[in-house]
This record gives structure tokens, C-alpha cells and sequence, in this order.
């Protein structure tokens, strides 16, 4: 049986760790997180890691961090990688047993999968950042030439979308950066600047544009932060049937959000930021409700 091959389609701050966690409690599905993630610590299922285990001198020259750097810069020299990765993903989508006991999305979860002895892998998914596509260019031909499912993740209130990337810079700076956790952290106040967030949201926006227009030519799902968390067992139905799964009881992840949903909570000078989105388009971001 041909096993259907999909990606979590988005960036950062869209809520797609969880998502993906919760995916990878389906019985039928294997879930990995950012394979092509090059710059930071990899999972043993991680693109970086297969490298490193399958050719080592290779693996030491391209990812230093010079060529990560130029490789940001100049989107061409991801050629480099190509090779490597037509490989990895080979491997990855038909090997059931892919590095599979230390998955970051496994090992981070409260997983059922070890129940499972006889489960059926019906379908097989990864996280595909649209920075990872930028900067490794083989996933752009691969993303366009292969029989693939998108479920194209993002946010609609792009304000808290920036807000949540900012904090987590600011914990970061602080010496307590976490993306994600299982337990409340200590909540970061910042004072912003008007035009930096008007700024950010303006880039934000045009990434899901640009996101929209990649994905046309593919079979797709749009699924949005706020409707996956205002009703996580509607929108998993939504995504089962898409990708032609049973649906399952969904196992919420032990994961919390880090950034307070009360603006006033966040935002030291919400007042002045208030001020200049209000005759903006963005001023509906400001409601408590999205």
C-alpha cells in the first residue's frame, strides 16, 4: 500500500509543534518535526544528523557556520545539499523505522506510539519551515515535483504572531529561551516600537502570501491557530479526512502557551501600540477574542 507523504507547511510562532505532536498520536501517522532545521542542535532524524552519520567530512564542511551563513544569503548555494537530501528524504518517507525511537516529536511527547505493535503506517509527514525552503533549495524542487499533501498552517492575528517571536528572542537574551514547554514559564514584558511591529506585521503578512502562492498547484488544507485551538477535535477531524485517516481520539500535548494572550499582560507601552494600529488594518488584532 503506497503510504500518502504530507507536510505541515508554515513558520515560526503558528503553533505547528503542537499540531505536529498531536498528528503523531494518530495510530497511521508518522510525524517529524524540523528535519532541515541546519543551524540548531538536530534530532537523530534530522536531515543534518543523517549527514553527519552518512558522510562526516561532507557534513563538517557544509554546516559550518560560514556556510549556513552564506548559504541564508545566497539561496543558490543550497544546491550543496542536494545530493544529500534527495537521499535523506528517500529514506525517511520509505524507511517505517526512520530514526524512529529518538524522533524529536516521539521522545518530547507523552506518546502512545510504543503501544502499537501492529499499527499500520498509512501516512508520513515532516515540518517544512518556508525559511528551510529558502535556504535549502532542493526543497523547492522536491516540494514541487513530488506527490505530496500541504496542511498549510498560520495565524491570523499576526500582532501576537510577533509578539510571541519577540519574547522569545527577549527569553533568549535572558538566558532562559525555550520555543516550547510543558509548564508555565516566568512571562517577559517588553516595550515596543510602534513602527517595528507595524513593520513586522507587514513581513508576516507577506510570507503567508507568499506560502499561499507556493502551495496552489498542491492538494491543500488551511488550518488556522486560532480555529485548531478554539476546536482542536473539529479541525483534527478536518485534517484525518484530508489526508483519508480514520479519525482518532486526539491526545492533547502537555504543552502551554508562553505568551499571554492579554496584550496588557505583554506589552509595557500597549497603549501607544494600541494608538497606532487602530486606524490600521491591524487594529483588529487587538481584540481579546482573536
Amino acid at each position: 500500500m503506497q503510504k500518502q507523504v504530507f507536510v505541515v507547511f508554515s513558520t515560526n510562532r503558528t503553533g505547528s509543534s503542537y499540531i505536529s505532536r498531536v498528528l503523531n498520536n494518530h495510530p497511521n501517522i508518522r510525524m517529524h518535526g524540523e528535519l532541515f532545521n541546519l543551524s540548531c542542535f538536530p534530532g537523530e532524524d534530522s536531515f543534518k544528523s543523517y549527514c553527519e552519520k552518512h558522510n562526516k567530512l561532507v557534513s563538517k564542511l557544509v554546516f559550518r557556520k560560514l556556510v549556513l551563513r552564506l548559504v541564508g544569503r545566497i539561496p543558490w548555494l543550497g544546491t550543496i545539499y542536494s545530493p544529500m537530501a534527495r537521499s535523506y528524504l528517500s529514506d525517511l518517507i520509505d524507511n517505517p523505522k526512520h530514526y524512529f525511537e529518538n524522533n524529536y516529536i516521539s521522545t518530547h511527547l507523552n506518546i502512545r506510539k510504543k503501544e502499537w505493535h501492529n499499527h499500520v503506517e498509512k501516512a508520513v509527514g515532516f515540518k517544512l519551515m518556508y525559511q528551510h525552503m529558502k535556504s535549502v533549495s532542493f526543497l523547492r524542487s522536491w516540494f514541487d515535483n513530488q506527490d505530496i499533501k500541504v496542511i498549510f498552517l498560520k495565524r491570523e492575528n499576526l500582532l501576537k504572531q510577533y509578539l510571541s517571536d519577540v519574547t522569545l528572542v527577549a527569553r533568549f537574551k535572558n538566558n532562559y529561551g525555550v520555543a516550547h514547554s510543558d509548564s508555565p514559564i516566568t512571562q517577559q514584558k517588553l516595550r515596543l516600537d510602534p513602527n517595528q511591529v507595524i513593520r513586522g506585521i507587514k513581513i508576516r503578512e507577506k510570507i503567508f502570501s507568499e506560502m499561499q502562492d507556493l502551495i496552489q498547484d498542491k492538494p491543500a488544507i488551511t488550518i488556522t491557530y486560532e480555529s485548531f485551538f478554539q476546536d482542536q477535535d473539529k479541525t483534527a477531524r478536518e485534517i484525518f479526512e484530508f489526508l483519508e485517516l480514520p479519525m482518532e481520539k486526539i491526545h492533547k500535548p502537555a504543552m502551554v502557551k508562553l505568551t499571554n494572550d492579554d496584550l496588557h499582560e505583554v506589552i509595557l507601552n500597549y497603549d501607544e501600540i494600541k494608538d497606532a494600529l487602530l486606524n490600521t488594518p491591524y487594529g483588529v488584532m487587538l481584540e481579546p477574542g482573536l
